[in-house]
């Protein structure tokens, strides 16, 4: 089995349909999302809270 390195960092994400990712302080646990948005998942290695990426797909409602 493969672990990520220690320098990897998930982060989660919200938006409405059409707006902004929005970097989340909390957990998806801690969150009920209003119908019609978006949650997203980043994945990166070697950033931070403040320097991971938001989601590469845009929020929005094809």
């Amino acid at each position: 089995m493969n672990t990520p390195p220690a320098s990897a960092y998930w982060s989660y994400w919200h938006a409405p349909n059409g707006g902004n990712w929005t970097y989340s302080q909390s957990g998806s646990s801690s969150r009920k999302p209003p119908l019609g948005s978006y949650e997203g998942w980043s994945f990166s290695l070697n950033k931070t809270a403040s320097t991971n990426p938001p989601p590469r797909v845009a929020p929005v409602r094809p």
